[in-house]
């Protein structure tokens, strides 16, 4: 496995170095204090300006880039890399030094060079990026990437999996290819957890048209260019929807879906849902669920839902295995009712503590209400 890993945030605590040394040198030099905790960067966290910032930095930097590595992550890496895994060691600390007066660019590549070797952190690759750092990932062919900032967790997510390492600027940071750790022997633990799971690629204008492929020859007899083209359109009357291509490696083994509707705001409905013949009955069902309720959960849905047909009894054995009750679908005022759902099961489980109530007939499409205020998308 080809592991890429930050170095701000991921093999330094960056969040408390800031939090100790610039409210020292905010205070006394502009009387300022913490006014967000939680903030990315000085920025956020003092709401200084820009004058401010780089002063200050200017003075600070000195300082951080003699800061000691998070604890273990030197031991970590050397079991990650004596387990046969390649280290990428992914940075942008020398992309933009303008506010740093007698510091250059190869200075700091030196400076970052001496300090992995002072502290014995093992690499097969450094890399200064100056570009998105996505990009970079994909040329290199990262398998995983362990990151702390926003902005790039987010991105890099949508494509392959990252860990990201836990603070208080990146906690709204969710989604399915994203997990989070505390300390370097949580990101080893997550690591090996990794080691076979799936990866997801979100639905996007340039993989539309193998997700529609895929998703035709899991269901022939359905058409699945609507349900994609309305993710495409971000249709409004959806409170959340998206879907993804599903990976074991770089095998593409299936598609899956997350959506909800404005009306039911608690439950998170699976979406086209499904592996391709070949790949069935290899355990990647089960895995995609799994994922599915991880997913649900941390974005705080107390239910999962999904509806199948009667005769559907493999994936049907698959569910009750899962965990999920089931009850079978009787509203026969919904709009698709006669067209396909007069056969439906709805299966459901509770993310709660609590007992998962029946679905109970209520729609599973579109309610009435929404139908009528967004009935130009419906066309």
């Amino acid at each position: 496995m080809r592991i890429g890993i930050d170095i701000d945030g991921v093999l330094t605590d960056i969040e408390q170095w800031e939090l100790d040394y610039l409210s020292k040198y905010y205070l006394e030099s502009y009387n300022k204090h913490i006014k967000n905790p939680k903030g990315y960067g000085s920025y956020q966290i003092f709401e200084g300006t820009d004058e401010e910032d780089s002063f200050l930095w200017n003075k600070a930097i000195y300082k951080y880039i003699k800061e000691p590595p998070r604890k273990f992550a030197s031991e970590v890496i050397k079991k990650l890399r004596n387990e046969n895994n390649e280290i990428y060691i992914i940075t942008n600390r020398s992309s933009d030094l303008s506010y740093v007066e007698n510091l250059d660019k190869e200075q700091m590549e030196t400076i970052v060079k001496n300090w992995l070797k002072k502290y014995n952190i093992v690499y097969d690759k450094l890399i200064f990026s100056n570009s998105d750092k996505l990009d970079v990932c994909i040329k290199n062919n990262i398998d995983i990437m362990i990151e702390d900032k926003p902005k790039n967790i987010l991105k890099i997510s949508t494509t392959i999996p990252v860990i990201c390492f836990n603070a208080g600027y990146n906690e709204n940071c969710i989604g399915i290819n994203i997990y989070r750790a505390y300390s370097w022997y949580d990101i080893y633990y997550k690591l090996n957890l990794l080691q076979n799971g799936l990866r997801y690629i979100e639905l996007n204008k340039e993989n539309i048209d193998i997700a529609i492929k895929i998703q035709n020859e899991i269901f022939p007899n359905e058409d699945a260019s609507y349900n994609y083209y309305e993710f495409i359109n971000k249709i409004p009357y959806r409170k959340e929807l998206i879907y993804w291509l599903v990976y074991d490696k770089n095998k593409l083994i299936g598609i899956s879906g997350l959506y909800s509707i404005l009306e039911y705001p608690e439950d998170a409905w699976l979406g086209w849902y499904g592996v391709i013949e070949k790949e069935r009955n290899k355990g990647y069902g089960i895995k995609i669920l799994e994922d599915f309720e991880r997913i649900s959960k941390q974005k705080g849905y107390k239910n999962i839902r999904l509806y199948t047909e009667e005769e559907n009894k493999s994936a049907i054995s698959v569910y009750k295995k899962f965990g999920m009750i089931c009850e079978k679908y009787k509203n026969k005022n919904e709009k698709y009712h006669d067209s396909y759902l007069s056969k439906s099961l709805i299966f459901s489980k509770s993310l709660t503590n609590e007992k998962c109530e029946l679905w109970n007939d209520r729609y599973i499409a579109i309610s009435d209400n929404i139908e009528k205020e967004n009935g130009s998308y419906l066309k």
